[in-house]
């Protein structure tokens, strides 16, 4: 909304299978073959869908990306192994950025020594967490009782790091309600891989499978030095999904012109929740993107 107050013509994309973005022309959500995907999927077809859709019906050369955590993991997918769509975007703003994830300090952790088949027998072969059901119940519980939302906002800290000062919790029941709004289990997957392997790379189907997919045993790693786009990196202190040292490993990795932020005490979600987003971070970009 400020960017669009500020006169920007803003078009707001959602990744595919969540609660926003599941009609497709052929298969029903209800089909396995709808889930079939993770990030890659995301980065090959859905980034220069929408990004020729924009250009196509403004009529503009090039636009503004703006990624948040995942939204920057397929961004950086996507311009680096695509040149004709990188020179689409004239600045990628990457905001809490994901690509390496060997140093997150999350549950998910634990997750990632799980062998792809248990994730498929423990949550099936289509959406991950279907409904969302964990949050909307914590939305409707724990997120609403005072004695109760202590157990709600440690939650939230526990998957994406500490900043209990910078959370409008009277805003909580809301925020759960909509966020997270699902994926497919494949992707999970692909998450778990590349927190348990520290690569960036593309989903692993074992050697068999890779084989099939790519023509090699192992899965091609991505390689963002590749990408021309230049990139405005904004990393938080505390964030346990986009942890520092990552952020830090990934910027060795670019060769594209880049300027860096580290925002101290914000956590992960602060980039799009925080109480003083507003201040530190959303006004500076709106006198970028003017400037």
């Amino acid at each position: 909304f400020l960017l669009a107050d500020a006169g920007f013509d803003v078009w707001l994309g959602n990744s595919r299978g969540n609660t926003y973005s599941r009609r497709h022309k052929t298969l029903s959500p209800k089909n396995p073959k709808f889930w079939d995907w993770s990030w890659d999927e995301m980065a090959q077809y859905d980034i220069p869908a929408a990004i020729d859709y924009i250009i196509h019906t403004t009529g503009q050369q090039q636009l503004y990306y703006i990624g948040h955590s995942q939204g920057t993991l397929i961004g950086f997918s996507a311009f680096s192994q695509n040149q004709q769509i990188a020179k689409k975007v004239k600045l990628f703003i990457a905001l809490a950025p994901v690509a390496y994830l060997g140093h997150t300090e999350t549950p998910l952790k634990i997750l990632a020594h799980w062998p792809a088949q248990v994730y498929f027998d423990v949550f099936g072969d289509k959406d991950f967490l279907p409904s969302n059901w964990f949050f909307k119940l914590m939305a409707l519980t724990a997120c609403r009782d005072k004695l109760t939302l202590p157990i709600c906002t440690n939650v939230l800290f526990l998957l994406c790091g500490y900043d209990y000062k910078n959370l409008n919790q009277s805003r909580l029941p809301v925020y759960v309600s909509h966020s997270p709004a699902g994926t497919s289990v494949k992707n999970m997957i692909h998450y778990s891989q590349a927190i348990k392997s520290g690569k960036y790379q593309k989903y692993d189907y074992g050697p068999v499978g890779n084989k099939q997919h790519y023509g090699q045993k192992t899965p091609p790693q991505y390689d963002v030095g590749n990408m021309k786009t230049p990139v405005l990196l904004y990393s938080a202190v505390n964030d346990w999904l986009a942890d520092p040292k990552d952020v830090s490993y990934l910027k060795t990795q670019l060769h594209t012109r880049y300027n860096s932020t580290e925002i101290p005490k914000w956590n992960h979600l602060d980039f799009t929740w925080g109480i003083d987003a507003g201040k530190i971070l959303y006004s500076q970009l709106i006198q970028i993107l003017k400037s």
